[in-house]
């Protein structure tokens, strides 16, 4: 099991997974860590996305879609409203697979995955972090940065 890597990656959700599978993409020796047993569960935000938003970083897989929205209300903290309707407006995403298959992209380029890894704390030298402490199936360990 490594435990020197270019680049350690802490939650994977969207971001996360992106981030890895872009780092990995570029050659960087790079571990994503999912403090939960199963990457998408639970949910921790909304299904909605823009589909123009969406088609700026992914051609979406089909099985990702659980509806397409078409009219939507936005309603500011203050009480004002604004109406969208449009034919291409959101989609509603099965997030559970859209993150799964976003991790699964991430290693697929090269990163390493691991679940049931809770990040405890930072490890310092001289001012600069230099890893990880992490709890992972129950049993704490290091993780460091390469040099």
């Amino acid at each position: 099991m490594n435990k020197e890597f270019d680049c350690i990656v802490v939650g994977a959700g969207p971001a996360g997974s992106m981030a890895a599978r872009t780092a990995a993409e570029n050659g960087i020796r790079v571990l994503l860590l999912e403090k939960d047993p199963v990457i998408g569960i639970p949910l921790c935000c909304a299904e909605a996305i823009s589909i123009y938003g969406m088609h700026q970083f992914f051609r979406p897989d089909p099985r990702w879609i659980s509806a397409k929205i078409n009219k939507l209300m936005l309603t500011s903290p203050s009480g004002h409203k604004a109406e969208v309707d449009h034919p291409d407006a959101a989609y509603v995403l099965d997030r559970k697979l859209f993150d799964k298959d976003l991790a699964v992209q991430a290693e697929a380029e090269g990163a390493e995955i691991r679940v049931n890894s809770c990040v405890t704390g930072l490890i310092r030298k001289d001012g600069e972090i230099k890893g990880l402490r992490v709890k992972e199936n129950g049993e704490e360990m290091e993780l460091g940065l390469m040099e």
